[in-house]
Order: C-alpha cells, then structure tokens, then sequence
C-alpha cells in the first residue's frame, strides 16, 4: 500500500477565514516525497511501524501552538453533524512557520481518521482536524472537528 501512496500526488489545504475576511492562515498536508527541495524542517515520529508514512505540515503564514494529535472517534454529534474524537496530544510546538515545516511519520488505520492536528487562530479560537486518507484516491483528507 505504501507504494501505491507514493505514486499518488496528494496534497490537503485547510484554509481558515478569520471574520474580518481579509487574513487566513492555510495549512498543507502532503506525502513527504511529493515536495521537492525540502531542507530545513521539525520532525517528530508518531509511529515507528512498517507502515509508515511521512507528512508534511506546511503553512503560508504562522500559526500558534501547533499540535499533532491521535484520535479516535468516540460518538457522532447528531446537532453538529461531525464525529466527536477523543484527542491525545503527541506533539507540541509554539509555532508553525512558512520556513520551518513539521515532518510527522505516522501511521494511517482504517476508514475512520486517526490523526489529527490542532493550532490556535488570530482570534484565539483553537482549530483542530482529523488528518485521514481517501478510501477512494488514497489522497489527504482534512476535517474539522
């Protein structure tokens, strides 16, 4: 499977909006061997299994108290309609920036999304993410939760 992923260019974007409309912060995931000229970056190893795979966390302006989380779904919010996660936090940094990337290897099981990743906007409001992959394409797939 792994090198089935390697052949798949896959990127995700999670781009948030802050009220005023005009700033965002945008962060990227994507399959360590898609990106090219990759030299100075954080690492941090989730998993050391054989199935591994390596994630690059990039973003196009600083973002806050950036977080790599394990998850796993404990329930559905019927009201919110979105899985709710019980989250452990593995990795911590005071801050994302555009020059300094975070490579994460880690480990994708299953359907449901087990990772996930978490910063703190502008407005203070903390945003968190389930990092998973398309059953359909094999891409990266983020949503909030």
């Amino acid at each position: 499977m792994r090198k089935w992923l390697c052949a798949v260019s896959v990127v995700a974007i999670v781009t948030v909006v802050l009220l005023c409309g005009a700033a965002h912060a945008e962060v990227r995931a994507q399959l360590f061997e898609d990106v090219s000229g990759l030299v100075s970056y954080d690492e941090f190893v989730a998993s050391e299994s054989e199935f591994c795979t390596k994630v690059v966390f990039s973003t196009d302006s600083a973002v806050k108290d950036f977080k790599f989380l394990s998850i796993i779904m404990e329930g559905w919010d019927e009201e919110a309609s979105r899985p709710v996660f019980a989250v452990e936090e593995l990795h911590h940094q005071v801050e994302l920036t555009p020059d300094r990337p975070l490579v994460v290897t880690l480990v994708f099981i299953g359907d449901i999304p087990n990772n996930g990743i978490s910063w703190v906007d502008e407005e203070g409001v903390t945003r968190r993410f389930s990092v998973g992959l398309s059953g359909y394409d094999g891409s990266i797939e983020m949503g909030e939760f």
